[in-house]
């Protein structure tokens, strides 16, 4: 008769070996945020999938001119990121007027322009792999 009891040890020499590959296939994207216009608050980059499901969020404190954030860790594949300089320090995007603009300094990976709401994915997307960092560019825009 065979014996139908797993062998741990096989077991875990399996789960070792998956995880010590999935580590060597991390990645990791670069944003280059450009143009933030004073050291008020935070910004925030949040990094979507392809499906547009919430995937990572950062918040680094503000400062004037250029910063680099980093998403590492990453599985390969294609990732879309929003950007916004939340300078009062409320936690959200504020927008105002009849249209709901917004009021505060946002921008998209791929530097992606925004017609009638947010960009399309296939605008934003980055493709990412195991290896060096792939780098996107973000410009905040401001209306005020």
């Amino acid at each position: 008769m065979f014996d139908r009891k797993p062998h741990w040890r096989s077991i875990a020499g399996a789960t070792m070996l998956l995880f010590m590959g999935g580590a060597a296939e991390a990645a990791t994207l670069a944003v280059e945020v450009k143009g933030i216009r004073s050291a008020s608050g935070e910004v925030q980059l949040d990094l979507y999938d392809t499906a547009r499901k919430h995937v990572a969020r950062k918040r680094v404190p503000a400062r004037t001119g250029d910063a680099r954030v980093a998403f590492s860790g990453l599985a390969p594949g294609g990732y879309g990121v929003y950007v916004y300089h939340d300078e009062n320090g409320n936690g959200k995007l504020d927008t105002g007027g009849l249209l709901r603009l917004p009021i505060e300094g946002y921008a998209f990976s791929n530097d992606a322009s925004v017609r009638f709401g947010p960009p399309a994915m296939k605008d934003l997307r980055v493709d990412v792999t195991a290896g060096p960092a792939a780098l996107t560019q973000a410009t905040m825009k401001y209306r005020r």
